[in-house]
């Protein structure tokens, strides 16, 4: 669904950009490169956004070429910090086992979100989509931990599609 919407283009699209970078989404990722090459700024920030966010080493490339010929001295800026991040490992950091963050997971979303059936959606969720689910959630409590926040009802939207079984990202 997100796909759909970042290559149906427009404002929309900007915020699938976001969302799919949020996610990891490596689906993603030709999209992306596509928007490299944009005719606004925004939507090339967008794009490098996500790229960033995915750590899309397929990406390295274009990103380079982007940059050689980017004009926007603020596209050049998130060009280069986000070619330094792709290529910088991700070392030192010890990650979580599954039940370490199982529970982190569950005590933020009790005391942030405590009507959404996390539990339920977790057992709905095929093996191989876990990860997407974990960053879901991940995105969820980041999203609704700023109160107001706009976009809280459209990742509602997402997460209970996701609890029936709908796509998150394709």
């Amino acid at each position: 669904e997100l796909l759909a919407i970042l290559r149906a283009g427009g404002v929309p699209a900007l915020g699938a950009a976001f969302a799919l970078g949020e996610l990891g989404s490596r689906e993603a990722v030709p999209e992306l490169i596509k928007l490299l090459n944009a005719q606004t700024p925004s939507d090339r920030l967008w794009a490098i956004y996500a790229l960033y966010e995915i750590r899309a080493q397929e990406a390295l490339p274009a990103i380079e070429k982007a940059l050689t010929v980017e004009a926007d001295e603020r596209v050049q800026q998130e060009l280069k910090a986000a070619i330094e991040h792709i290529k910088t490992p991700t070392a030192g950091a010890q990650p979580l086992t599954p039940e370490e963050l199982g529970k982190i997971l569950a005590e933020a979303e009790k005391a942030i979100i405590p009507d959404l059936p996390f539990d339920r959606i977790q057992a709905s969720v095929k093996a191989e989509h876990f990860p997407q689910l974990v960053r879901i959630r991940r995105l969820a409590i980041d999203e609704i931990s700023d109160e107001g926040h706009q976009e809280f009802q459209d990742w509602q939207k997402v997460l209970k599609s996701a609890m029936r079984g709908g796509a998150i990202a394709r």
